[in-house]
């Protein structure tokens, strides 16, 4: 599986989640990345600046656009990942484990505007 797409990000967040059960962290403090058991919330080029892309696969290595990893662990699902903004519109979304191991790669660590995410599916 490999999805992919492009879009400006409103508000620079993109939050990777299960949406029905996915609760977003409530600050970043001074990092790039910020978690909760249920959702990777990620900060990425601001909208005003151009689109993002965005690959959401099942592939165990990224790709060589993304050289940075900026966040791995497990997330809590009720048996799928979505790559949303803030609205929390759904731009990618697939199966996943209860309990998913997700892994989130960039193009550089700070406004990146290529991001990867590599989940373990079903």
């Amino acid at each position: 599986m490999n999805q992919e797409t492009s879009a400006a990000v409103p508000y620079s967040v993109l939050l990777i989640m299960d949406p029905e059960v996915g609760r977003p962290p409530t600050s970043f403090g001074v990092g790039t990345v910020a978690s909760t058991p249920t959702c990777v919330a990620v900060t990425v080029l601001n909208d005003a600046d151009g689109p993002v892309s965005i690959e959401l696969t099942d592939s165990a290595t990224p790709s060589h656009n993304s050289p940075v990893l900026l966040w791995t662990g497990e997330l809590e699902t009720s048996g799928r990942i979505a790559v949303l903004n803030v609205y929390h519109d759904v731009l990618l979304v697939c199966p996943a484990r209860g309990v998913a191991n997700v892994a989130i790669w960039a193009n550089n660590t700070w406004e990146p505007d290529q991001i990867q995410v590599l989940v373990d599916q079903l």
